[in-house]
């Protein structure tokens, strides 16, 4: 009488694995990125008010950024950003929030006072609203 031959062989289980240590080393790094750019977002969308409150603090102060402006001035205590920083060169206003280990920053220029949005270090030709 033949005996059946149930359940899997040394080889096939080591292919699941295999092929399973392929889809991991693949899908956790597109993971990760995509973790960080949420906090990112979040960390955009929570200082991105900031801009109006700061516009009409300088409009009231005379067109020019008062230097002892700060995170509290502008509403940005406890948020989507592990630390919020408002530093005030001349009239460069430069607000940063660390997100996921990523800087975003928003700077507003002292010429026409225009803002520029972006993860630090890459604010070339980057409007605020692409981060709205």
């Amino acid at each position: 009488m033949m005996k059946n031959k149930q359940g899997y062989t040394l080889i096939e289980l080591m292919i699941v694995v295999a092929v399973l240590g392929i889809i991991a080393a693949v899908s956790i790094p597109s993971y990760r990125e995509y973790v960080t750019n949420s906090e990112v977002s979040a960390c955009a969308r929570y200082i991105m008010p900031s801009r109006l409150i700061a516009t009409n603090l300088i409009i009231s102060n005379n067109s020019s950024v008062p230097p002892t402006l700060d995170e509290a001035d502008l509403g940005l205590v406890n948020g989507a950003c592990t630390s919020v920083n408002v530093d005030v060169a001349g009239q460069v206003l430069t607000i940063t929030g660390d997100a996921g280990g990523k800087i975003f920053q928003m700077q507003r220029s002292d010429v026409g006072g225009t803002w520029s949005c972006g993860i630090a270090g890459d604010l070339a030709n980057t409007s605020c609203n692409d981060f709205n």
